[in-house]
């Protein structure tokens, strides 16, 4: 029986994996494919040094791009995996948006409660991952951009990835190279920054330039708006005072019933035991530090175990 292009499936379609041992240990094919795309995309991040975040490296999405990678899902299927991973403590949400409109999330893994639930399951391969290629370069919706990749761009073979152009943010276009360089000459954080004020006066303004690396490189009015940026408070001095005992705590104290996880805006008390949802107390609230406290108190915290 013949088939139209349009019904066949092909072998060559882009592949998502997973680690068998633990999908086993997860009794969950889908939360073991999910957890393999993120700890790809962890790995990535970390060898180019960017999205480092509270002694963690992070990738980023919204629902909506997540979807469109993995269509297999309804939106409200892959909300359900990301929650339960997050209720057990194996992925991390975080929030390191500028804009408070940005619906984007932030993701990382607790390595450690993965070999917990499983020893030898591997979540992240760093020759091949959900939806790239053999030579490993980044899916196009989380580098980080979600417009699709048109068929002859990919069939195009006098490119090499270093010559490919790379979007940053939305507007941003570099090349690997040209990241590269500019990583050097600036270090992460004043990079990333410099990103985001060219993306987003681009968006705004409509300004089309010759050559955004240029612009980076020069600096200019990118670097005094990231320095005027870098110069105000972004929170309150109670508010830091607050976030670094809380860090110090995380590292001195564990509880058998909860789990934290501490971001810049509060702290989100993570409960291992029962069905209670992840909840968070923002360090702005009013009596933030007693409720915090008093969650500490309920939740059995004691002094961690010094090693043998």
């Amino acid at each position: 029986m013949s088939h139209s292009k349009s019904e066949t499936c092909s072998v060559n379609d882009p592949n998502h994996s997973f680690s068998i041992s633990l999908a086993t240990a997860l009794k969950s094919s889908d939360q073991a494919i999910f957890l393999h795309h993120v700890g790809y995309w962890l790995k990535y991040n970390e060898r180019l040094k960017q999205n480092f975040h509270e002694g963690r490296y992070w990738t980023y999405d919204t629902l909506e791009r997540l979807h469109a990678h993995f269509p297999y899902w309804t939106q409200k299927q892959l909300r359900l995996i990301i929650e339960k991973l997050v209720q057990m403590g194996i992925l991390i949400k975080g929030n390191f948006n500028k804009d408070k409109y940005d619906r984007t999330v932030w993701y990382t893994i607790d390595y450690e409660k993965v070999k917990c639930i499983c020893p030898k399951g591997q979540i992240d391969l760093p020759d091949q991952a959900n939806g790239i290629d053999q030579k490993g370069r980044p899916i196009p919706h989380n580098k980080p951009h979600n417009k699709p990749i048109k068929k002859e761009n990919i069939e195009k073979k006098e490119e090499t990835p270093l010559e490919q152009k790379i979007v940053f943010k939305e507007k941003v276009q570099l090349t690997q190279a040209e990241y590269d360089k500019l990583l050097a000459l600036h270090g992460t954080e004043k990079l990333d920054l410099m990103l985001e004020k060219l993306d987003s006066h681009i968006i705004a303004k409509g300004d089309k330039y010759a050559s955004h690396y240029g612009v980076l490189k020069k600096g200019g009015w990118v670097i005094q708006a990231v320095e005027k940026e870098k110069s105000e408070e972004p929170s309150s001095k109670k508010d830091k005072t607050l976030y670094e005992k809380c860090i110090q705590f995380q590292k001195e104290y564990e509880s058998n019933v909860c789990d934290i996880n501490i971001t810049s805006e509060g702290i989100f008390f993570i409960p291992t035991v029962g069905q209670s949802q992840p909840y968070m107390i923002k360090f702005s609230d009013n009596g933030a530090k007693d409720r915090i406290l008093n969650e500490f108190r309920k939740k059995e915290f004691k002094k961690k175990k010094e090693p043998m």
